[in-house]
């Protein structure tokens, strides 16, 4: 029996290759034959993933920078360049785990900015990127990217030539910059926004897309705080920007759907498995490859939301249960995949 592992990360207790390798020796320990496939959709890690599918035949080489986080904090970053292609994920310098000890609150919500991933941006153009696969997700901000401008304005000021510069955006999600159900509104109140901080970030938001000429419902321009706004500012500057869903391009690269194909059963998952991990996220698009090759699926989580279960008619799910511990979940992730090993030819079999 072969099965294709291909979780996102457990957020703050392990990576998605952490996660695939641990599950894969249970599995193996059990006789599993398995085929890792760690994934990501546009948040933390994104980069690493992808620079490491797109690049087989010239390997990324990894840069650590000295940049700033959300509040301007000094802080080391990384990102990935494979030839001209820099890979970046916001989060690694504008992201929020990096301010969460500050403590969240509307007015640090509103004053955190995206001018450290800027530096990355910049340094990876001084070491010959021409293009930067900006991977959107997790990020401290609702600065319309504003940041990130501000940063790329000064490097030009100093010499740096931005010209021959184009953006893939890798989105995690597909949100509007203004409005009930943008950035601001949806995900404003886990970066400590609170409502009247919220329509104080909506309204300048509004304002940046109307001096850009964004059209502030447009639901490409609203991940990440709204960072791809800021991106269409620079456009007079750069070649330009084209958008990409994060989980798509992953699947795409790693040659997700044809390992689906070629295997008994897929093991997927993430951190915490609810209802927005069927929207734009890793859980839903590969529930929907595998479904369309009638490979069955296997959800493991953190915690997994039996509503959700239930609704894509999964082949089993499995949770760690208790409190996420980065210092135990290794260890159980090994266990349940040992255990699901044993499990699994009976379990398909009956299916």
């Amino acid at each position: 029996m072969r099965a294709v592992i291909c979780p996102d990360s457990f957020k703050s207790t392990a990576t998605a290759p952490q996660v695939a390798a641990a599950l894969a020796r249970g599995l193996n320990r059990a006789g599993i034959d398995t085929v890792n496939i760690p994934m990501a959709d546009g948040g933390e890690g994104t980069a690493e993933l992808l620079a490491g599918y797109c690049s087989t035949n010239h390997p990324a080489r990894r840069y650590q920078v000295a940049t700033v986080d959300a509040h301007f904090r000094p802080l080391q970053a990384t990102y990935y360049l494979a030839e001209t292609t820099a890979f970046i994920d916001i989060a690694a310098a504008s992201g929020l785990p990096h301010v969460e000890d500050l403590g969240l609150s509307p007015q640090r919500g509103l004053a955190a900015s995206t001018y450290g991933t800027g530096v990355l941006i910049a340094d990876a153009v001084r070491h010959g990127a021409t293009t930067i696969a900006l991977c959107l997700g997790g990020s401290a901000t609702t600065d319309g990217g504003t940041g990130i401008v501000e940063a790329l304005t000064k490097a030009t000021r100093e010499g740096l030539d931005i010209s021959a510069l184009h953006f893939d955006l890798y989105a995690d999600v597909r949100t509007p910059p203004c409005g009930p159900n943008g950035a601001a509104a949806v995900f404003g109140p886990q970066k400590g926004l609170d409502e009247h901080a919220i329509g104080l970030a909506d309204h300048r938001l509004a304002e940046l897309c109307e001096k850009v000429g964004v059209d502030p419902h447009d639901d490409d321009y609203g991940a990440a705080g709204a960072t791809p706004v800021g991106i269409a500012a620079l456009a007079g500057h750069t070649r330009g920007f084209t958008r990409h869903s994060g989980a798509h391009a992953v699947a795409t690269a790693a040659g997700l759907a044809d390992a689906i194909g070629a295997a008994d059963v897929v093991i997927t998952g993430e951190g915490h498995v609810d209802q927005q991990s069927l929207i734009g996220k890793v859980i839903g698009l590969v529930h929907s490859i595998a479904s369309a090759r009638t490979t069955p699926v296997v959800l493991v989580g953190g915690r997994v939301a039996p509503t959700i279960a239930e609704s894509l008619k999964v082949l089993a799910s499995r949770e760690l249960g208790g409190k996420p511990n980065p210092d135990t979940t290794e260890e159980q992730l090994v266990s349940l995949g040992e255990q699901l090993g044993r499990e699994l030819p009976y379990l398909v079999d009956g299916g």
